[in-house]
């Protein structure tokens, strides 16, 4: 049976999972939309997913059936890792963070692309990493996010993490599997949480999805827009810019609305960070 058919019947069964618990558990009398509202998912985000599901099939294919199982297992495990005991810092200065910051950010990844500039791969991480800093020109320190986080919400990553990566090495790119060492995936992800991880979860989660719903933008809509922005800065990764390319991040687009959530949830940036490095590691 042809791959793309096989992929396209194992994903209507998933997709079809939550009408199933919403059929066996819910209240009769709570519609569908209200169960998944009830769930933690706006109607406004239930449409944006089911956009990047199909846009993500259009342009990874093989990779949709992982982020959709993967997907599934954060939102049923929000409940267990939300942290209500805490409050994500609602300051406007946040905004003016993010701007300071981002501007830098995409000057320097622009100066490198097409200038040739930071021919030394660290000297230009250790650049791209000092933008994060320009948040205490506007009072806001990196030590001021919450950075504590729970056991379960570690181990919730690592499930997340397993569901869309490990499959997808098994059936696609084995040998690059088989070539890791424990030594060499340490050393890879301590260097990921450094960068890109930590930079950019402190100017996407931190800096922009903490000021605009500092500004009084509802969470979903907040999520979805930097998950969008932080999606496409990653078109800068491709030889060249095109129409076509604008169809390509959809990963990273999905991977940014799941960092989101997971911030407005635990209101830690630890678990995007570990979740973040983990994706970059291999």
């Amino acid at each position: 049976m042809n791959e793309l058919v096989v992929i396209t019947m194992i994903l209507c069964g998933i997709l079809s999972i939550p009408w199933g618990i919403y059929a066996l558990s819910a209240n009769k009398e709570m519609r569908f939309f209200e169960w998944v509202d009830y769930k933690q998912i706006s109607k406004f985000e239930f449409i944006f997913l089911g956009l990047c599901i199909v846009w993500l099939y259009l342009t990874n294919t093989i990779k949709v059936i992982p982020f959709v199982i993967a997907l599934f297992i954060l939102l049923f495990s929000l409940d267990s890792i939300s942290n209500d005991a805490i409050k994500i810092e609602k300051n406007q200065n946040l905004m003016k963070a993010f701007v300071a910051s981002f501007l830098l950010y995409m000057s320097i990844q622009l100066a490198c692309k097409y200038l040739n500039l930071f021919s030394n791969v660290h000297l230009y991480r250790l650049v791209l990493t000092t933008s994060v800093f320009l948040g205490y020109l506007f009072n806001i320190k990196v030590s001021s996010f919450h950075w504590t986080t729970a056991i379960k919400t570690i181990i919730v990553m690592l499930v997340v993490y397993f569901f869309i990566e490990i499959p997808y090495l098994l059936i696609y790119d084995i040998e690059a599997l088989k070539a890791v060492t424990f030594s060499g995936y340490l050393a890879s992800f301590v260097g990921s949480l450094y960068f890109p991880s930590i930079v950019e979860e402190v100017i996407f989660r931190g800096f922009l999805l903490g000021g605009l719903v500092s500004l009084g933008i509802r969470k979903d809509k907040a999520n979805i827009f930097q998950a969008i922005v932080f999606g496409y800065i990653h078109l800068l990764n491709y030889e060249s810019i095109t129409l076509v390319s604008f169809l390509w991040p959809s990963f990273q687009v999905f991977a940014g609305y799941l960092f989101g959530k997971i911030y407005l949830s635990t209101k830690s940036l630890t678990p995007c960070l570990i979740l973040h490095a983990l994706f970059d590691t291999i």
